[in-house]
């Protein structure tokens, strides 16, 4: 068993993210599309219990409101939903594609190496862009399924934290 459920696969992807990252980037690509596919697993039923979950809606905008986070959000053949809440987690069938980050200019997205639309990382997390880091699941073309989890954070965290920490160069 291991942080991503048993089986030796999911082992191997919590226990070598730097081994992964040395295979080919086609092989990384299909092992990531094919391996854990959008679900939570059955040890999180209970860490869930009274959180709404609203499955099949795209974020159209998000205001802050005091404390409180205002959504509006909008879902095909439906007109658009406001919801008011205290947190809000966007996730699950995600395709990672540095094109669609328009919050990055376009200069700078055209720089960055990728492999199936995810950026090109160093062992740090780091773009071909110094000083410019990927987590999550932009990190799973290179460090393997184990970044589209939770339980892939204290890696990416390690790895990240010191590196800021050394600085530059």
């Amino acid at each position: 068993s291991s942080g991503l459920g048993p089986g030796l696969r999911s082992r191997l992807c919590c226990d070598a993210p730097d081994l992964f990252r040395m295979l080919p980037a086609k092989a990384r690509l299909g092992i990531v599309r094919r391996h854990l596919g959008p679900s939570s697993p059955w040890h999180m039923r209970d860490r869930m219990a009274g959180v709404e979950v609203l499955e099949g809606y795209e974020p159209l905008s998000a205001q802050a409101q005091g404390a409180k986070v205002r959504l509006t959000l909008g879902r095909e053949g439906a007109a658009p939903t406001a919801v008011e809440t205290d947190h809000v987690i966007c996730a699950t069938g995600y395709k990672s594609d540095l094109s669609r980050l328009t919050f990055l200019s376009p200069d700078l997205r055209a720089a960055l190496a990728t492999v199936g639309g995810s950026p090109v990382l160093s062992g740090t997390f780091e773009s071909t862009s110094p000083g410019l880091y990927f987590v999550g699941n932009a990190a799973a073309a290179t460090f393997g399924p184990l970044m589209r989890f939770m339980f892939g954070d204290e890696f990416a965290a390690r790895r990240v934290s010191t590196a800021l920490a050394r600085g530059p160069g």
